[in-house]
Formats: C-alpha cells, structure tokens, sequence
C-alpha cells in the first residue's frame, strides 16, 4: 500500500478514470457511515493497495474528509446521506462534485446544512389590491398571484419552498431540470397548512383560520401530526384550523381557479364569504350585516374594468333581497 503521507495533489486529473472516482467516494461515504464493519475497513484496504489511481484518488476524497472529521457526529449521518445522493449523479463533473463536497462540509460543520451550497437569497413576490401577475421561477416553476398576495420563494440544495403569507397563488411545479441536485422537493407553507406537490398544478387560498386546496393536475399532499394524506386532481380540501379539522369539500361554493380569468363564479355560496372574496378585489369594502350574511348568490361576476364593483353590486341587489347603502368608507348590505 502507498504512504498515506504521500502528496498526489499534483497529479493530473485526468489520470485518474472517473469510475475510480466513484468508487473513492463510495468508499469515503460507507466509512463515515456509522455503520462500518472491520471487514469494509479491509477491504477498502485491499481497493487502495490493488492499483495506483485508487490510492490518488482516496488521498483526494480524504483531503475532503479530513475536514469532514471536524463535523458533529450527530449531524454526520444526514451529511452523508446528502453527500452520496450528490455523488451519484454521473453527469456532473468529477472537480463539481469535489467542489460540492467540500462546501458541504464547511455547512454542515457549523450547522448549515440546509444552506449548502449558499442557497439563492430568498425572493418575495406580492400583488396590490386588483391585481394579479405572474412569475416564471428559475426551477421552471410558473406562479399567478391573485390580488393582494404575498409569497416567499425559498430555494435550498434539498427542497423548494413557498411561503404564501396571504392572498391566493396558483402553482405549476417545474421539472427543476438544472438542478445538480435533482429534482427537488416542492412545498408550500401557510399558516394552517404544509403541502408537497407531487408534480402538479394547484391553487392554495390563505384566509383567517383556514386553508383551501384545489388541485387541477398530478397530485399534492398534506402533512399532518399523524402523517399525510394524499389529494389528487379534481380534489377541492379546506383545512380549518379553529375546528382542527381537514375536509374534502365535495361541492364547492366557487370554482377556485376562475380568479384566474378575472371572475368570481359562485354557486350557491353565502352572501358573507363571497363578499370576503369580493373585497380581496377592490379597495372600496362591502361589509354585510344581519340576516343578509345568510343568503345564497350564485352567478359570474367580473373583477376587471372601472365600473366592475357597481355591476357586482346592482346584480346583487336585483337578484337578492337586499339593500345597499353607499356610506363614508365603502358599501353597506342588509
């Protein structure tokens, strides 16, 4: 067997193959593994005394790990299960994957796992009052906010993560293609609710004590204390947070896309939670009093143009027996 002490720095790369590269990082990651036997000990013994290149390349992997040996030993079994999904990707060059390694272990040696390599800068997106824009994501992940919204992109090298603050985002995950990672995880994160795209479109609704789901493609889960449950298309689920309850909603009162394309479609839904929806739109506020919360509207309504609020309203009034008044900030039903 070679002098460990010996310096292999200055050999070129290319004389050492790529499979032996490979194999070096096997290796290292089942040594490190917490679950290494004598005979693993041996037989690595045995791989670096049966040829030259395989002792070169350990001594590079080892220049690696010699850092790694600064690491916590409760952190090290999650760092070498990162490290080896890593290196398992053929089609990453062999001087990245060393690269990669060694920022893995400066992160995890002070904790940081998550955040190796230095992740992007967290983005915020946001919409006014009226209205609603999209956004195409580096992963090609593609966004709609709906007015008056809030998100938090949050990319790391093991998942992507949306944080919807307020308001309502329509979702179409992207392949995540360029990713050296591969394709990584997709949450989203409300204060009622964790969600994981499982390759798929969907619309995610923030209001006071609940969350709404509606998946239109693939499929999403839903975290829970006592695990997950999946949803698939066509699933409408409002999660609610004051009754500590998850409900599959079987007939919506409004189709939870058609936002999308500039209207409200409610379909028997009460007078209250479409005013609620109504006001998300409009700076002028419409508040519902007495027994008129109660009654049911069903219709289209539009949201875009200068006089959308008066048609909404004056079909309000003529369809239902109510009354408005215009006072000093806004609009009175009763």
């Amino acid at each position: 067997m070679f002098d460990p002490k010996d310096d292999f720095s200055e050999i070129p790369s290319a004389t050492v193959p790529a499979p032996v590269i490979d194999q070096a990082i096997s290796w290292a990651v089942r040594i490190h593994s917490q679950a290494a036997s004598r005979k693993d000990y041996e037989a690595l013994a045995a791989w670096r005394a049966r040829h030259p290149a395989h002792e070169i390349a350990w001594q590079r992997i080892q220049s690696v790990d010699r850092q790694f040996s600064v690491v916590p030993d409760a952190t090290k079994p999650l760092a070498n299960l990162t490290l080896e999904e890593t290196f398992q990707r053929r089609n990453t060059s062999r001087r990245k994957i060393l690269k990669i390694a060694a920022l893995a272990v400066v992160a995890v040696g002070t904790g940081l796992l998550v955040d190796w390599p230095p992740r992007q800068p967290r983005a915020v997106y946001a919409t006014d009052i009226g209205d609603r824009r999209s956004f195409d994501l580096d992963d090609g992940s593609r966004l709609m906010l709906n007015s008056d919204t809030r998100i938090e992109v949050d990319y790391s090298p093991i998942r992507r993560t949306i944080r919807l603050k307020k308001g309502e985002v329509y979702i179409e995950t992207g392949t995540d293609s360029r990713s050296v990672w591969g394709r990584r995880g997709f949450w989203v994160e409300t204060a009622h609710a964790r969600l994981e795209a499982i390759g798929t479109k969907f619309n995610v609704c923030e209001e006071t004590g609940r969350t709404w789901l509606h998946v239109s493609e693939g499929a999403v889960a839903v975290q829970l204390a006592t695990g997950r449950v999946i949803f698939h298309a066509g699933d409408t689920i409002r999660l609610d947070t004051v009754r500590n309850r998850l409900e599959r909603v079987s007939h919506p009162d409004h189709d939870p896309t058609a936002w999308r394309h500039g209207t409200i479609v409610a379909r028997r839904m009460r007078l209250s939670d479409f005013v609620s929806r109504l006001n998300r739109h409009h700076t002028t506020k419409v508040r519902v009093v007495g027994e008129a919360a109660n009654l049911l509207v069903s219709g289209v309504f539009q949201l875009d143009g200068p006089d959308a609020l008066d048609r909404t309203l004056n079909a309000i009034a003529s369809s239902l027996p109510v009354t408005i008044d215009r006072g000093k900030t806004g609009f009175v039903m009763h």
